[in-house]
C-alpha cells in the first residue's frame, strides 16, 4: 500500500511481474527499480529523477496528491 503522502502515478511493478521461481531467486536477484510512473510509463519521472515512494513526494515538479483535500 502506498504511503498517503505518495503521489497519485507511482506504481508498483510487483502487481505486474511474475512471483520469483523459488526464494533463493528472490533474494539474489533484486528488481532493479520496484516502481515505474503512470505519466512516463518508466522508471524516470516526467521531470527525468527516479520513480520510488521516497522520492515521489510533495515538493517534486510532477507530484499530485493520491487525494485532494
Amino acid at each position: 500500500m502506498k504511503s498517503h503522502t505518495a503521489c497519485r502515478y507511482l506504481e508498483n511493478k510487483s502487481f505486474f511481474l511474475p512471483p520469483p521461481v523459488d526464494a533463493e531467486q528472490e533474494r539474489s536477484e533484486p528488481l532493479a527499480t520496484p516502481s515505474w510512473c503512470l505519466l512516463t510509463h518508466d522508471a524516470a519521472g516526467p521531470d527525468g529523477k527516479a520513480v520510488c515512494e521516497t522520492d515521489c513526494i510533495p515538493g517534486r515538479r510532477c507530484f499530485r496528491a493520491e487525494v485532494e483535500l
